[in-house]
């Protein structure tokens, strides 16, 4: 079913953070350097963010989709 493709798919996508990632969001944040993460990409993103440990860092975190957009909508 398209349902079961969809599963298998999601549980082969794996997102990792480049090495360097954390010590540079983190020192950009202890600067008080304001960021935020503007995506054309699915609802999912604030939750990738979480589980790699790196919403903290963002005051925002807006994907296309949850802004009502789908790919490529040049309007996000």
């Amino acid at each position: 079913s398209p349902e079961e493709q969809d599963a298998v798919l999601e549980e082969g996508i794996v997102f990792e953070a480049f090495e360097e990632t954390r010590e540079v969001l983190a020192e950009l944040y202890a600067r008080q350097i304001p960021m935020g993460v503007l995506s054309n990409w699915d609802c999912k993103l604030p939750q990738v963010l979480e589980e790699l440990n790196l919403a903290r860092y963002f005051e925002f975190v807006i994907s296309s989709a949850a802004a009502g957009y789908e790919k490529p909508a040049p309007e996000i």
